[in-house]
Parts: structure tokens; sequence; C-alpha cells
């Protein structure tokens, strides 16, 4: 229970609103999944631009 009590303070809370919370990975996923979205498909080039221009060989 104190940990519960800790996560779901108000001044916890307070300091995540507004705030981006996402990690670089995330960011990334949401970002590739703009440019080729999964429920509409995409060849395979327009899988190619939307991972290709984010990542490193």
């Amino acid at each position: 229970k104190p940990t519960y009590e800790g996560l779901s303070s108000y001044e916890l809370l307070e300091r995540c609103v507004g705030a981006n919370t996402q990690n670089s990975n995330e960011s990334l996923n949401s970002l590739i999944w703009s440019f080729a979205p999964k429920h509409i498909h995409s060849g395979p080039k327009t899988i190619q631009i939307g991972s290709g221009n984010w990542t490193k060989d």
C-alpha cells in the first residue's frame, strides 16, 4: 500500500502534468508509425522511408 500511495500522490502527479514522460524509444516508434500506420497497408518503399530516415545503418 505505501508504494501505491506514493505513486498516486498529488505532488508526483502534478509534476507529470504537461510533461513529456515518454522515453526516446517510444517517441521514435510513434514517429515511425505516423509515417507508416499499422492499420493501412504500406508497401516496402513506404516502410523504408518511414524507418530509414530515423535510424542509422
